[in-house]
């Protein structure tokens, strides 16, 4: 009676449970953590749902924009000057930069992550986009939306 050789089962465990641990890595590194948020982020928005979005902005643009002021005019910005009632939206892929500041003269952020953001719209004024650059920090062990004010 011949007996099976374990080694390539034992071997293909191994590749496998290797694939499996990095893709799990992957999903805790920086750049996929703030990229989640974006997603997030415009996720709210696109269900109208301004409160939670709100939260996840940094405190310094908070300091920017009263949250009163934030949910009547983002909406209104987003859905309502358009005559929309949603949009889709597309993340792109993360860069990386270091001693950014979102306004000219202010405070830098040692590490933040850049994401170009697609905003798209089917309106009765035909279909567009709207592109933005969105950036992500870390701000108190949570990562928090910034925009560019230079």
């Amino acid at each position: 009676m011949r007996r099976r050789n374990p080694k390539p089962i034992l071997l293909i465990s191994i590749v496998l449970l290797i694939v499996i641990s990095g893709f799990i890595a992957y999903q805790f590194t920086p750049s996929v953590q703030a990229k989640k948020i974006v997603q997030d982020f415009y996720s709210y928005e696109q269900s109208g749902d301004f409160d939670d979005s709100w939260e996840l902005l940094h405190p310094q643009i908070m300091d920017r924009l009263d949250k009163f002021t934030y949910l009547e005019t983002r909406s209104k910005m987003l859905l309502l000057s358009f005559d929309v009632n949603t949009f889709s939206y597309e993340v792109g892929h993360a860069n990386k930069m270091k001693n950014w500041a979102f306004e000219k003269n202010g405070n830098s952020f040692d590490v933040v992550y850049e994401f170009p953001v697609t905003l798209a719209y089917e309106s009765k004024f035909g279909n567009f986009t709207i592109q933005q650059k969105v950036y992500v920090t870390m701000e108190e062990d949570e990562w928090r939306i910034l925009w560019d004010y230079k």
